[in-house]
């Protein structure tokens, strides 16, 4: 049979039509389809869509099929549209704390940190490092954000305590506890003279130091 369109309508509300669209690439016209049906490489068919709608609970669909000639075939389909499943509970559960948090001393600038990572039920996605200047400080303030476990905190002045901490997050913006505090000091300079000594007249010798500082 050589469907033309295929209508619908269901119990509950709502109807609709896909129509078939034919396509000659003969002489043939669509009357004269009937002779010719097979010689179907003649047709190119294109169906349009049409959405069957559906409410909660029992549809009953009745589907008509009508062929190029205009007869009709009828059937029914009984379909139980149920409630979807509720989305997953969002995720609440902090990672865990950064541990065995550790500052070493590498220049008169430069400080790197290191730790062991966080565990998550879903995944760690970074850490935040926080720092503050002096031996004693309390006002930390964030100074990167990384995905590894290593940081390297260059630019600072010699001869200076740091105090350091970390914590993790996970992708739904959930935060670890802070981990435990550690401190470093940067290398101090170390200055290096070089001493001349002149005449002046040759009455007396004097001397004098030059100093730069490493």
């Amino acid at each position: 049979m050589a469907i033309q369109a295929v209508r619908w309508s269901n119990d509950r509300g709502g109807s609709g039509a896909a129509q078939m669209n034919w396509q000659v690439f003969s002489n043939y016209t669509l009357a004269s389809y009937a002779n010719y049906y097979q010689n179907s490489w003649d047709w190119q068919t294109n169906w349009g869509i049409a959405d069957i709608t559906f409410q909660l609970g029992l549809n009953t669909i009745t589907l008509v099929v009508e062929d190029i000639k205009g007869l009709k075939t009828t059937q029914l389909l009984n379909v139980t549209l149920s409630t979807p499943p509720p989305p997953p509970p969002s995720d609440t559960t902090a990672p865990s704390v950064p541990s065995n948090l550790l500052a070493s001393t590498v220049s008169t600038s430069q400080i790197n940190l290191s730790w062991s990572a966080s565990k998550d039920n879903v995944g760690v996605t970074g850490y935040r490092v926080e720092q503050c200047q002096g031996s004693a400080c309390t006002n930390f303030t964030q100074i990167g954000i990384l995905a590894g476990t290593t940081y390297q905190n260059n630019s600072l002045s010699a001869n200076t305590a740091y105090r350091y901490r970390v914590r993790s997050a996970d992708a739904a913006g959930n935060l670890s506890a802070y981990s435990a505090i550690v401190s470093a000091t940067t290398q101090a300079l170390t200055v290096k003279c070089r001493k001349s000594s002149f005449s002046i007249r040759n009455f007396a010798w004097l001397s004098s130091n030059r100093c730069a500082s490493n």
